[in-house]
C-alpha cells in the first residue's frame, strides 16, 4: 500500500468523512483555475504532484480523489465495495475530456521519474543545486508540454 495514497485518503476523508469539507478540496478548488491552463483539473494536478514522489501512487491518489469515498482499501487499491460497481476507468472517462486525458498522459510521462531517482542523481552529482535544477526542469517541462498538448487537443477534438 502506498504511503502517498494513505496520506491523500486521510486528507480527503479523514477529518469529517466528506471530501467537500476537507482541506485538500479547499486547496484544490483554489488552484483549479490555474491548473486548468495546463489541461489538468485540480484532482489530476495533485495526482501529478504525487507521481513525482512515487509513480505507483498515481492510481491510488486518483481513485481517492475521484472515488466515492468508501474504505481506505477500496480507495487505494480500487477494490469494489458492495453496491459500488464503478471502477477508476469509468470514473475517469466520465470526468475527462479527450484533451484533458491527453494532457494528463503527457504531464505524467514527462514528469520526474520519482524522488528516489532524484536522490540517486544527488548522490552521483554531489550537488543539491544541480539536483534541484533537474527536478524543476522535469516539472516545468512536463507542465509546458501538457499545456501545449491540451490547447492543441482543444482545437482537434
Amino acid at each position: 500500500m502506498s504511503i502517498v495514497s494513505i496520506v491523500f485518503f486521510a486528507l480527503t476523508y479523514g477529518f469529517g468523512g466528506s471530501a467537500e469539507n476537507s482541506i485538500l478540496y479547499k486547496i484544490g478548488v483554489l488552484i483549479g483555475p490555474v491548473t486548468m491552463f495546463f489541461g489538468l483539473k485540480w484532482q489530476t494536478f495533485l495526482a501529478f504532484c504525487a507521481s513525482a514522489i512515487s509513480k505507483e501512487s498515481l492510481l491510488g491518489v486518483l481513485n481517492t480523489l475521484y472515488g466515492a469515498g468508501g474504505s481506505l482499501v477500496s480507495s487505494t487499491f480500487g477494490a469494489k465495495a458492495a453496491g459500488n460497481a464503478v471502477d477508476i476507468s469509468q470514473i475517469l472517462s466520465i470526468n475527462f475530456t479527450k484533451a484533458e486525458g491527453l494532457a494528463f498522459i503527457f504531464a505524467i510521462s514527462f514528469n520526474m521519474p520519482c524522488v528516489s531517482a532524484l536522490a540517486a542523481t544527488a548522490m552521483e552529482t554531489h550537488s543539491v543545486k544541480w539536483t534541484a535544477k533537474i527536478g524543476v526542469f522535469y516539472t516545468v517541462a512536463a507542465l509546458i508540454v501538457s499545456c501545449i498538448v491540451y490547447h492543441i487537443g482543444l482545437l482537434v477534438f
